[in-house]
């Protein structure tokens, strides 16, 4: 964050505008962006609020890849921290998930505790139904379906296999 801070500090300024708002901001500029940069750091060092840290690097990458002029190394660097950190996130979100499992009766108290229960139950028994659903011979066309998917996305399903021989 600290890197891509003072870069943004020293580019020539810019104006860019993201796809989503991104923190309700509907354009990005030096010093907006620099701003973002300290939310991420606040959100990963102080408020341990890695879910938000992640998904700013996440959109870090979307917004310095419309920057012109932004450095190739820097934003190679940033797709790289990005990654791991994602690889890491899933991780930790799991352990947190059975952390709050372990602690559901400390954590929610009274209608929580009732409610966290039932949302639990509910969500159970829907991913049940929905794989009895998939197997159901009343969905025709699965076949179908399948491979006009691969159809529509034939080109992120080619992938290159290099074995290292000529």
């Amino acid at each position: 964050m600290n890197l891509l801070s003072k870069v943004a500090a020293v580019m020539p300024k810019f104006s860019i505008t993201p796809e989503k708002p991104i923190h309700g901001m509907l354009s990005v500029t030096n010093d907006s962006f620099m701003q973002l940069c300290r939310l991420a750091l606040k959100a990963y060092t102080q408020d341990e609020d890695y879910a938000t840290a992640v998904t700013l690097l996440r959109e870090f990458i979307a917004l310095v890849e419309q920057v012109p002029g932004y450095d190739r190394l820097i934003i190679d660097y940033l797709k790289g921290v990005t990654e791991k950190y994602e690889f890491l996130y899933k991780d930790y979100e799991a352990s947190i998930d059975r952390e709050i499992e372990e602690k559901a009766q400390q954590i929610y108290q009274g209608q929580y505790s009732k409610a966290y229960q039932a949302a639990k139950n509910a969500v159970g028994i829907y991913d049940k139904l929905l794989v009895m659903g998939r197997k159901s011979p009343v969905i025709t066309k699965k076949k179908a379906l399948w491979f006009n998917l691969i159809k529509a996305n034939k080109e992120q399903m080619v992938f290159t296999l290099y074995s290292g021989k000529k």
